[in-house]
């Protein structure tokens, strides 16, 4: 039916990097495990998650430079504020031909170096996704506490919410992801591509500490940072 095949699409959504899509066989495993507790890598919903640890951690009217140590001038200048709203003027690198080729060809991923050695900075204010902009807000985290990006996570949001959570940053740690939709050419997609950080998680998992951050378990600052809505320019 059409119901089924909807929730089937949106169950399958976070498994669908640089134009992977599930088959019919792959829904019917999707709908013979509704209701189980399945753990898929989220990608980009991990921002929001970025974005709390960066209010429990800096001022965001601070430059990123305050932060990260070594980057170029116009980059230093950034403001997380505008990094995390995306109203950087930074580009992003997911329209790069030769960034999708290697993720299509499952090389190994490009340093942070590369990436922010390509990076060219607009004009801010106007809404530009830029996975650029929180792969600096990941450093500034990193950086500023001295842990990977998961633990900084772990301390900061998820064990404060309850969250559970795992890493995903290489290719051995598919190995928690049980989807019956994952299959081995998806196992073979290095996490590392994934530049501005993410982990692995039951979905309904992170939708219920996104909720707890939103009603004000992180602090009723955070949970009003949250309700702040932004024109997006398209």
């Amino acid at each position: 039916p059409l119901d089924h095949g909807c929730r089937d699409r949106q169950a399958l959504r976070p498994l669908e990097p640089f134009g992977w899509r599930a088959g019919p066989a792959q829904r019917r495993r999707v709908r013979h495990s509704q209701g189980m507790s399945l753990t898929v890598p989220v990608y980009s919903i991990a921002k929001v998650y970025t974005a709390l640890a960066a209010l429990a951690s800096f001022d965001l009217d601070d430059d990123v430079g305050a932060y990260v140590s070594q980057l170029r001038p116009d980059l230093a200048a950034l403001s997380l504020r505008d990094l995390l709203t995306h109203r950087s003027g930074l580009n992003d690198y997911a329209g790069w031909p030769d960034y999708r080729a290697a993720v299509e060809a499952r090389e190994e991923p490009w340093s942070h170096e590369h990436i922010l050695e390509r990076a060219e900075v607009g004009v801010p204010g106007e809404f530009r996704y830029s996975n650029i902009g929180f792969l600096l807000v990941r450093q500034a985290l990193e950086q500023a506490h001295g842990k990977p990006y998961f633990e900084v996570l772990a301390e900061r949001v998820f064990e404060p919410l309850g969250v559970q959570a795992h890493p995903f940053a290489s290719l051995s740690d598919w190995r928690r992801c049980d989807h019956p939709a994952i299959d081995a050419g998806l196992r073979s997609y290095h996490p590392g591509w994934v530049y501005p950080g993410t982990f692995a998680a039951d979905p309904h998992e992170v939708a219920r500490g996104l909720a707890l951050a939103v009603s004000g378990a992180l602090g009723e600052a955070t949970a009003r940072a949250l309700r702040v809505t932004f024109d997006v320019d398209i």
